[in-house]
């Protein structure tokens, strides 16, 4: 069987990781795998030799808006015409949209992933509806929590599968000694709600001065960020790492892997940092991701979306006695085993043989 995979870049962010992994985890078992990006960037993650790749774009157009999408759907198109793929597959929003466009009248299947919240990625009543219009046209919908899957309509909700996130074999650590550092990852995004976590770590470096932090991640919100560190006093002991391919290392390294979202669907970092035995402390955001995971007191916990008070409070209490860390890793690196390669690939493998099967 051929699957085309389409996305808008795999230089960072938990969709493209996942799918990157799903691609060459298929490539290995011998399927015909074509991948296909808007355009190629710097610091990608690591495609398969076995894999076709096609870049929509040699660099990222940046123009008006509409005759962007309309140029990629046309490239897409192309691409599809000359590949045949029996399916074809996309994540994210914008993606989803431009491959159900593409296909449109071509003998492809096709399955869309809805990779975040909902209720923020479909916010405006005319993204709503035009996903649930689209979607309709999908021959398989993957999600990501039930949560999210309650979010569509019945038609979408029947030709649909929850399918967790794998997790690369190469995180799986049952690592006893905890590391020296509180570890975030993650773009310097609104959506991670970075203030909230530094308001917390002061508060926290009040009762453990030694403790220090490491965020990993890009994005726009750095300079802010990296002022609000000096305003609340704890710029000697926060390290903006910038992006890194290095994750492993960074979890190996880690004693607590700190999420202050106030949305996500299923944090790969939460399951690679819990792979690497470090417990999770997140908060409870929709849509449901985080809650699905974490077992309180058992591999992390959980905390109030946007309240930096319950977060600073379950941290100490995580801080505040060695023994329970040390439960808490074995706890962690327990609770990963469910997202093993082998397992979620059969999920996938699964969904893609009952489209390409399916004749209606």
């Amino acid at each position: 069987m051929k699957v085309l995979f389409y996305i808008s870049t795999i230089r960072g962010g938990g969709a493209a990781r996942v799918m990157v992994n799903i691609a060459n985890g298929i490539a290995e078992k011998g399927y015909d795998v074509v991948f296909v990006t808007n355009f190629p960037d710097s610091h990608e993650y690591e495609l398969s030799g076995k894999i076709k790749r096609f870049s929509i774009e040699q660099t990222e157009n940046k123009g008006n808006v509409l005759a962007k999408n309309i140029s990629r759907i046309k490239a897409l198109k192309k691409i599809l015409k000359e590949e045949n793929p029996d399916v074809s597959v996309a994540f994210m929003r914008e993606n989803n949209f431009r491959l159900l466009y593409a296909a449109k009248g071509l003998p492809t299947k096709t399955v869309v992933s809805v990779r975040n919240d909902p209720a923020k990625e479909y916010s405006s009543k005319f993204s709503k509806r035009l996903a649930n219009s689209l979607y309709k046209r999908a021959d398989g919908i993957v999600f990501q929590t039930e949560d999210a899957k309650l979010a569509f309509p019945a038609e979408i909700q029947n030709k649909s599968r929850v399918i967790l996130n794998q997790v690369d074999e190469r995180f799986f650590n049952e690592n006893t000694a905890p590391g020296k550092y509180l570890t975030a990852c993650g773009r310097l995004s609104n959506q991670k709600n970075y203030p909230m976590m530094l308001k917390a770590f002061a508060e926290v470096l009040k009762e453990y001065p030694d403790e220090k932090l490491r965020i990993y991640g890009e994005g726009n919100l750095k300079d802010d960020l990296t002022e609000l560190a000096g305003e609340l006093g704890v710029k000697e002991s926060v390290s903006f790492m910038g992006f890194s391919t290095q994750m492993k290392e960074a979890y190996s390294e880690a004693k607590v892997l700190l999420m202050t979202s106030n949305y996500e669907g299923l944090p790969n970092v939460l399951l690679e940092a819990m792979a690497s035995s470090v417990p999770v402390l997140s908060t409870d955001c929709p849509c449901g991701g985080p809650k699905m995971i974490i077992k309180d007191g058992e591999n992390g916990y959980l905390a109030k979306v946007g309240d930096e008070k319950d977060f600073a409070e379950k941290l100490k209490l995580v801080l505040s006695d060695e023994n329970r860390l040390a439960e808490m890793r074995e706890g962690a690196f327990r609770s990963a085993q469910a997202y093993r390669p082998e397992r979620i690939l059969e999920d996938w493998t699964g969904m893609l043989e009952m489209v390409s099967a399916d004749s209606n």
